[in-house]
């Protein structure tokens, strides 16, 4: 594939080429995450309706991919791992935003089972993401102080999140059988190899689609050189976006505004709109990242071109 969206990234001169004249931006709010809540931030939506409600507002800034992590609503801090309260949120979502584009999560946390992972695909997403290998974190988590729902003490996790080559397979011929588009979660350059041996078995259809994650324990260290060499490596008819954790968010995700490609931005991956300050809401981090790729003269993709692109249905799914 040869267009306007996706050519070879890494072409120096290709890129002198469109610079000034660059698709329009695909932004994706990820709106909660699945590892902390309002304990870090009280803006951050855990409910069914906070969650629709803050994508509602992160579209009306712009995003055009909301991306998702349900939570258990017997332990608000968990994921969930039923598709019938991951069908809610979606339900929820689709009802305020008709035409945005659902992305549910399948690396839920530390705490989920791999079953609990591949439930949520029955929630039948628009796009689910999909790690291309193994994560391993330890995190501290701050103490959920009353009034907040399900109250816990602090708690440190030492923790793995084991995808294999197996257990990915597995996970995108699902998602092909359901018609989802798998978002693929590349942390470290290794997992390429992986990306190839899903293109290699067809169990992924062009345009493929390539989430860098940076500035997460045991992925790449977050510098603008690792991510130019991960844009190098992009294996033809890919389109790719860029996550940028905590202080990194906004200096990599303008780096993948300026090389052509796309970012995620939310509190899933930073509470703060700038240093000492937290987000008001998510609509807050969506209308700061279009400003920044304005400033680019990059437009901003409604979610039907985000669809083209993506090569996903024109017709949103209804839940």
């Amino acid at each position: 594939m040869d267009n306007d969206y996706i050519w070879n990234f890494a072409n120096s001169y290709d890129w002198m080429e469109r610079i000034g004249k660059l698709p329009p931006l695909v932004v994706t709010c990820a709106v909660n995450g699945g590892i902390q809540g309002k304990e870090v931030n009280a803006n951050l939506p855990e409910t069914p309706a906070e969650i629709a409600q803050s994508a509602y507002e992160a579209y009306n800034a712009g995003a055009s991919i909301v991306h998702i992590h349900a939570r258990d609503r017997n332990c608000i801090w968990k994921n969930a791992e039923n598709p019938e309260e991951v069908l809610e949120v979606n339900g929820a979502v689709r009802s305020k935003c008709k035409e945005i584009i659902i992305n549910n999560s399948t690396g839920l946390g530390f705490q989920s089972t791999m079953e609990g992972r591949l439930n949520v695909l029955e929630a039948n997403p628009e796009i689910a993401t999909l790690n291309m290998g193994p994560f391993m974190e330890r995190v501290k988590f701050i103490e959920r102080r009353s009034p907040l729902q399900h109250a816990r003490e602090s708690l440190e996790i030492d923790g793995v999140i084991p995808f294999t080559y197996g257990v990915i397979e597995n996970f995108a011929s699902r998602m092909a059988e359901k018609s989802i588009k798998p978002e693929l979660e590349v942390y470290q350059p290794g997992h390429y190899w992986t990306v190839k041996t899903m293109i290699t078995k067809g169990l992924v259809k062009p345009p493929y689609f390539v989430q860098f994650v940076m500035g997460t324990q045991t992925g790449i260290y977050p510098t603008p050189q690792n991510l130019l060499n991960l844009i190098s490596e992009l294996p033809h008819d890919t389109v790719f976006s860029t996550i940028g954790i905590g202080k990194y968010q906004w200096a990599l995700t303008t780096l993948s505004i300026m090389m052509g490609g796309h970012v995620r931005v939310g509190m899933e991956d930073n509470i703060y709109v700038k240093r000492g300050q937290k987000l008001k809401s998510n609509a807050e981090a969506v209308e700061k990242i279009v400003r920044i790729a304005k400033e680019f003269n990059r437009e901003i993709a409604t979610p039907a071109q985000a669809r083209e692109m993506l090569g996903i249905s024109a017709i949103p799914k209804t839940y």
